[in-house]
């Protein structure tokens, strides 16, 4: 994002300022990348992932009708679950809890939450869910948030309430109502540790609740801001929790929400400046449904695109305490995933030609700088997706994978034995040695040499 980005700090339009941008890393010459293994093609045709899980040295597809695990490091089938009948998948929770993933079914109109022992595939326990407007339809359509896990608890918001269950038994733990005055079907639930955050949305306006996951009381509430009637509210994090607020109509505005622990808002970042807009925007995956971000305690990674760029993204990061823009990555073209490993963002980016792969950055999440930069050699790898890291395992997951590409890809991250700079010192400091030895070396032969 270069020329700065726009913030407004505890809530006032007069703080408004430009910040200043850290300089575009040079871009390293890629390595080569190929898959070490892939999934079997999708049957059938009409196929869709909707989420993906990263569990226990397993990775979890999860499509409308079937649920698969994988072994990362050989790629073996673990387990397989079929959903029953005809139903069909329309919620999957963000994470997993206890070894445990949550989600939701349809069918005919009826619901049903299911909790899948992940190191089997077996079912530990379902729940029927009462009426539902939002999957009541005939034909079933993707509704996330309605499912969420954390610590040992699986969560889920019913038309009317938040109830909470044991992850391992499914015994009702907690039951926390809808605020007064909300609409039935109105709310989302997430969860990351120790905290759920429940968002209401209706009639432009929307209320977000901090709950505590053990306990289900109600650490505090808040109104989101109305600059103008609200079209959607997503939760981007629960911890740090930062909220992604887009206003109806042509005229909309969209702002990032950074709320303190007791529910305060103190910061606020625009999606729109001079320099660039902010794009958060999924990419399939229906029923999980995360946002383009990362989000760590205090740096926010996401897309953004510049004006006349065309089909080129970029990947900035913000800090969360100052709102400052930190540093931007290009995209040689469209940004396909986003992921975050310890201290490394990995950024996968669609490159010019039909028969290239794209290209995988691994970057420094602090300065931006490229510490490893890839070609994936599999030309059908071009498509949006989610990546997963592992142990130097990068997993990507695809939401079609039955003809061009395959369900799951994975590739092995080549370790590199020592820095680049030290092995071009190592051999310029080779270069100047060599001939001084060779000279000594006949000197010394001279002398030991009769005659």
């Amino acid at each position: 994002m270069s020329g700065g980005s726009q913030f407004i700090r505890d809530g006032g339009p007069a703080n408004m300022r430009k910040t200043e941008t850290a300089p575009v890393p040079r871009r390293p010459h890629p390595a080569r990348l190929a898959p070490v293994w892939c999934a079997e093609f999708d049957r059938p045709s009409s196929a869709r992932a909707e989420g993906s899980w990263l569990s226990d040295g397993l990775l979890v597809r999860i499509r409308f009708d079937l649920v698969r695990a994988y072994d990362v490091p050989s790629g073996r089938l673990q387990w397989e679950y079929r959903v029953p009948g005809r139903g069909e998948v329309v919620s999957v929770a963000r994470s997993t809890a206890a070894a445990t993933g949550a989600l939701i079914h349809v069918q005919d109109g009826a619901a049903t939450a299911v909790a899948l022992d992940l190191r089997t595939g077996a079912p530990r326990w379902s729940r029927p869910l009462p009426a539902d407007p939002r999957l009541a339809a005939l034909v079933p359509r993707p509704a996330p948030g309605l499912v969420a896990a954390a610590g040992d608890r699986v969560l889920l918001h019913t038309a009317d309430a938040v109830v909470a269950h044991d992850a391992l038994t499914g015994a009702e733990l907690w039951c926390a109502p809808a605020p007064p005055g909300a609409p039935r079907a109105a709310g989302r639930i997430y969860a990351s540790g120790e905290r759920a955050v429940s968002v209401h949305l209706y009639e432009g306006q929307a209320e977000a609740r901090m709950l505590d996951v053990a306990t289900g009381r109600v650490r505090w509430a808040v109104s989101i801001p109305p600059w103008g009637a609200l079209s959607s509210v997503e939760c981007l994090s629960v911890d740090p929790l930062v909220l992604a607020a887009t206003e109806r109509g042509r005229r909309a505005s969209g702002t990032l929400l950074v709320l303190d622990g007791q529910g305060g808002i103190r910061l606020r970042i625009p999606y729109s400046a001079p320099s660039g807009e902010l794009d958060l925007a999924p990419r399939d995956f229906g029923a999980m449904a995360d946002p383009a971000a990362v989000v760590t305690e205090d740096v926010l990674v996401t897309r953004v695109r510049r004006p006349g760029d065309g089909f080129r993204d970029q990947v900035a990061a913000f800090s969360l305490d100052s709102g400052e823009h930190l540093w931007t990555h290009p995209c040689p073209r469209r940004l396909l995933a986003l992921t975050r490993g310890q201290d490394r963002v990995y950024v996968l980016a669609e490159v010019a030609g039909q028969t290239r792969g794209p290209e995988l950055s691994v970057l420094d999440l602090h300065t931006g700088r490229p510490v490893g930069v890839y070609r994936v050699r599999d030309p059908g790898s071009r498509a949006a997706s989610r990546i997963h890291v592992m142990d130097g395992h990068v997993v990507q997951v695809f939401h079609d994978g039955t003809a061009l590409r395959h369900p799951v890809a994975a590739y092995t991250l080549p370790v590199r034995r020592r820095p680049p700079i030290v092995a071009a010192g190592a051999r310029y400091a080779l270069w100047a040695v060599a001939p001084v030895a060779a000279l000594m070396l006949l000197a010394v032969l001279w002398m030991v040499i009769p005659g």
